[in-house]
């Protein structure tokens, strides 16, 4: 044993049973909820995760919001920030007991205001760590019928954010350390989190037990609880450790990176072998509708609906089979189906809205309203989103349409 080892800190595991349990049961209940984990992505501020806001000169709240919305697929439409002052904007010397606001989510009815303290805007890691937290939460609140913030908030919000790939961002904010002088005073803070570090530790070694994946690098406490935790679960059979799910996923991933290469049989091929290996009806769904969509740009619309209908059967929410399920309908001639399937689309709020946008200008051209048809197809071309199959090859076939009438 050298010098070095013998005056390391010592790693030992300091996860109670109870804690350990109540980090399986809120894994659980995520499972439940979302399906098995897939290998969450190790989000951090940067470019790669936050392509509005990130080169900003002065941190703007708003696409930081734009950027979090879309890694936690939430509608951007749905939230507004309200900028609060207090005594941290005045420039006096001041002093507070207990925890300092710095957010909050009032729920409306079709639009929830997240009111943020404008001190934070100029830390864009502790804004992150802030604004995805409340989108977690309500996140939570939206899936889960007996949620309690108030109880809750604190605790799976954190397990949660390890689920949706802000681990890093949350355990570096487990304790913030804050700063600030000036020529007539100096002010310095610590703000410690409810989240204890060794149960986070415990929680992010155990997310790597059930994606069999190690992902995670941190220094101080949060670094070495969490590898103990890793050693520790590595002599530990984790009960909800499931490798068939698991190699489903990875057949699902490897089928949708076919789909982008528009490679469609071996994207059949991997979506079957993923039906196979699954017994997550959500990921049953989304599979069907990937061997639908596969057929479809095959233009089998016939054979591709077939896959469409199971995969509603699934998950009637399933807001890009009903898109894809529109637009074959539309391509085979019943108009009006199709365009009930695209709307029910839309009313998820869970669609693309670049597809719907370009099956929408479909249907008014195959019904002869090409003014209506083209508004359609250019707000297709703006939208922002993912880039929308056939749709160039469609708008240049209306062009030369219009341009002929």
């Amino acid at each position: 044993m050298s010098w070095k080892d013998i005056f390391s800190p010592k790693n030992i595991f300091e996860v109670t049973q109870d804690d350990q349990a109540w980090v399986e049961e809120c894994f659980e209940n995520l499972m439940n909820a979302f399906g098995y984990p897939t290998i969450p992505a190790d989000i951090q501020w940067s470019e790669k995760y936050f392509p509005s806001s990130y080169n900003t000169l002065i941190t703007e709240p708003e696409l930081v919001l734009d950027d979090l919305c879309s890694l936690l697929d939430q509608d951007k439409k749905r939230f507004e920030i309200v900028l609060i002052e207090d005594l941290r904007d005045s420039g006096l010397d001041y002093a507070y007991e207990g925890n300092i606001f710095e957010a909050e989510v009032v729920i409306g009815k079709d639009r929830h205001i997240i009111h943020l303290a404008n001190s934070v805007i100029s830390n864009p890691n502790r804004l992150v760590y802030i604004l995805a937290k409340e989108l977690i939460v309500f996140t939570l609140q939206d899936r889960f019928a007996n949620y309690d913030k108030k109880e809750d908030e604190s605790l799976l919000a954190y397990i949660a954010a390890i689920w949706f790939g802000f681990g890093t961002v949350f355990g570096n904010n487990l304790v913030y350390h804050g700063f600030e002088t000036s020529l007539e005073s100096t002010t310095s803070w610590v703000n410690h989190a409810v989240m204890p570090p060794q149960v986070f530790g415990y929680a992010l070694a155990y997310m790597e037990k059930l994606v069999f994946q190690s992902m995670y690098s941190f220094k101080g406490d949060v670094g070495r609880y969490y590898k103990s935790a890793v050693r520790y679960l590595e002599q530990k059979d984790v009960r909800l450790v499931n490798k068939q799910e698991h190699d489903a996923l990875e057949f699902a991933h490897l089928s949708y990176d076919a789909s982008e290469e528009h490679d469609w049989e071996r994207a059949r091929e991997l979506a079957l072998k993923a039906l196979f290996q699954t017994q997550d009806i959500y990921l049953q769904s989304d599979l069907n509708n990937c061997i639908g969509y596969s057929w479809l740009m095959n233009r089998d619309y016939d054979k591709a609906i077939g896959y469409f209908e199971r995969a509603l059967e699934l998950n009637i929410g399933n807001a890009f089979a009903l898109d894809n399920m529109g637009f074959s309908y539309l391509q085979l001639g019943d108009l009006e189906l199709g365009r009930s399937f695209i709307e029910k689309a839309i009313s998820t709020s869970g669609n693309d809205e670049g597809y719907s946008y370009r099956n929408l200008a479909l249907y008014y051209w195959k019904k002869g309203d090409l003014v209506t048809a083209g508004s359609h197809f250019q707000k297709a071309i703006k939208h922002k989103g993912m880039k929308v199959d056939l749709l160039d090859e469609l708008y240049q076939k209306f062009i030369a349409e219009f341009d002929v009438k």
